[in-house]
């Protein structure tokens, strides 16, 4: 009966940490979604748009009709083959239900919490810490800087990050050598990297692969183990290639005609400035960290702004590694340093996933000339988003170092209070001018939502339009892609995939009018078909339909499917997907019936 109250009051002071915790993510971060100007971050003028694009697509279509073109940015472009594209998001699925900015923040909320939890379930159950210390590290990275401020300034597709505690437990969780445990777990990993994929965190998917993989670094040279890990790596990595082999091939046939490899990659001139800045962004982030940055940076063709140096977890991880590291010290006089072979690989690896993001992010001529011919990479425009790597590594490190400092209960009570009410006050008081001083109003696209719901009449892009001038000159507004809100679509959109001035957009005879409207054999709009498989559909990237394809642009731009070729490789993609699919609705329905199973014959064995 002890042990069962201590585990219930256990269960209480979590809950009440949590909830605490998100009150004071509410007060502090509700603001500004919308701020006290009623705006959102800049970038949202891409998103909030897009989310009401997802939302007519499924007015018109249901939720299970795959989405792989819309109408209403330049004319035309590819979704599903848009690496950024939310529309498979929890963000989207909101949005079919409430208004885009409801969604977005719930959202927010939803995925701070997620963040919480995994971080705490990952300390007590694969890293055995004491409770206090759990909460402690739930609650560092649930305050991230990275999440909040990007979320805060418009990069929605980067609220996956807060899944990386999530798949390291599925992975490293000890369950023993049961297949189906093994089979499940790794499932679960890989669906989650999955929704990375989909969701829009394609860019930042390998540093969120490197920082699970310093966590998995660390739970070896903690001297735990977890049987059965290999296989579940495994099982993770088929599953998330399966999952996300339709969205990624569309994707690489879409960045194979749009590389945009011309942007040349930010870095700092020495390793010594790097570390200078990460340490300053990870423990205190300055209000003015970017322009501390702007005299170390070399080859920038885009300015930095604050929010690309937001990684703050506080001083309080720092002050705890401090600690730890001086009693490590003194009980580490006489004794000598002993690991074994596997330990001994784990701290190479651990020694160059810790070294990788400042290699990226170091500047050089002919080291930014190599970069821009790497996969995927040569596409950025910057990489140090890789700096998030740090994050659940520091906090990580700085938890397990606690339990050392203080092995008292009634110790480390204190130091979580004392820690907790840190966080939140730190963050309460911490400047934020520049991000209510954002720009987008998001006010067309609620109301457009709102009236599409309230309406009957199903939603159809009838023109192309844009901006203009006195002199007729083309403006691009940051509120440029608002035209979807009333049928329009805008021809110099906001995609950065054609390059954020839309330096490789193949405008081609696309202009201001009616998107039927006809002029030399073509229509005014373009066939996205052309974007992704161009020689299936005997077209180039950016040609639009034809006057004899007129009934499948009507049914494009009325929101509709319509007839187009695939790649072998994109029907093998698709095939592969669908397979994978299925497999796990048989697995996870198994997993299903024996924890439904299981409490039924465990009550008729008590009854005996």
């Amino acid at each position: 009966m002890r042990k069962f109250a201590i585990l219930a009051q256990d269960r209480w002071i979590v809950l009440v940490s949590f909830l605490l915790l998100l009150t004071a993510y509410h007060l502090i971060f509700g603001q500004f979604f919308p701020t006290r100007n009623g705006t959102l971050g800049n970038d949202y003028s891409r998103f909030l748009p897009d989310l009401l694009d997802g939302y007519f697509w499924f007015r018109s279509n249901g939720l299970f009709e795959p989405f792989w073109f819309t109408p209403a940015f330049c004319g035309g472009q590819p979704v599903l083959g848009d690496m950024a594209s939310t529309f498979y998001s929890v963000t989207q699925f909101l949005a079919f239900f409430v208004d885009p900015l409801a969604s977005v923040y719930a959202t927010v909320l939803l995925f701070a919490s997620l963040g919480f939890w995994g971080f705490y379930l990952l300390l007590r159950s694969c890293f055995g810490t004491s409770l206090q210390t759990a909460v402690l590290g739930g609650a560092l990275f649930m305050f991230n800087g990275f999440f909040i401020h990007r979320m805060m300034i418009g990069h929605l597709t980067y609220h996956g990050v807060m899944l990386v505690p999530w798949i390291a437990y599925f992975l490293l969780l000890p369950t023993g050598k049961s297949v189906l445990a093994i089979l499940f777990n790794g499932a679960v990993a890989g669906c989650l990297l999955a929704y990375g994929a989909y969701s829009g965190l394609v860019s930042l998917l390998l540093p969120c692969v490197v920082a699970v993989l310093a966590i998995v670094c660390i739970h070896g040279l903690a001297g735990h183990k977890s049987s059965g890990f290999v296989q579940r790596l495994l099982v993770a990595a088929l599953v998330a290639a399966g999952l996300s082999a339709a969205k990624l091939t569309a994707v690489l046939s879409f960045m194979h005609n749009f590389p945009r490899s011309d942007y040349s990659l930010p870095g700092v001139a020495s390793l010594w400035d790097a570390a200078q800045l990460l340490f300053s962004a990870l423990f205190f982030s300055p209000d003015d960290i970017a322009e501390q940055a702007r005299p170390l940076l070399r080859g920038v063709k885009w300015a930095l702004e604050r929010h690309e140096w937001e990684y703050g977890i506080t001083v309080i991880p720092l002050l705890i590694i401090l600690a730890g590291t001086a009693v490590m010290l003194g009980r580490m006089r006489d004794a000598r340093l002993q690991l074994s072979t596997a330990k001994w690989a784990w701290f190479a690896l651990m020694g160059f996933i810790l070294m990788l993001p400042f290699a990226l992010n170091i500047y050089t001529p002919d080291w930014n000339a190599f970069l821009k011919e790497v996969p995927l990479i040569k596409s950025s425009s910057n990489l140090l988003r890789w700096f998030l790597v740090y994050i659940p590594i520091v906090i990580l490190i700085a938890t397990l170092f606690l339990d050392r400092v203080s092995p008292l209960a009634s110790r480390r009570n204190g130091i979580l209070m004392a820690a907790l009410a840190a966080l939140i006050l730190i963050n309460a008081v911490k400047d934020r001018t520049f991000y209510h001083t954002r720009i987008y109003r998001p006010d067309t696209i609620v109301n457009a939502w709102q009236a599409a719901r309230a309406g009957t009449t199903l939603p159809r892009i009838q023109y192309v339009d844009a901006f203009v001038d006195d002199n007729n000159q083309i403006l691009m507004p940051n509120s440029r892609n608002d035209m979807v809100a009333t049928g329009r679509s805008q021809l110099a959109c906001y995609n950065p995939i054609f390059g954020y001035r839309l330096e490789h957009f193949p405008i081609k005879t696309l202009h201001q009018g009616p998107v039927l409207e006809e002029m030399d054999g073509l229509l005014n709009i373009k066939n996205p078909a052309c974007y992704l498989y161009p020689e299936q559909n005997n077209c180039t990237p950016g040609d639009h339909f034809t006057t004899a394809q007129r009934e499948a642009a009507q049914a494009f731009a009325s929101y509709k499917p319509y007839p187009f070729n695939f790649s072998t490789w994109q029907q093998i993609a698709n095939s592969v997907t669908q397979a994978t699919l299925a497999l796990l609705m048989v697995l996870f329905a198994i997993v299903l019936s024996l924890c439904i199973a299981t409490p039924i014959k465990s009550k008729g064995a008590a009854r005996k």
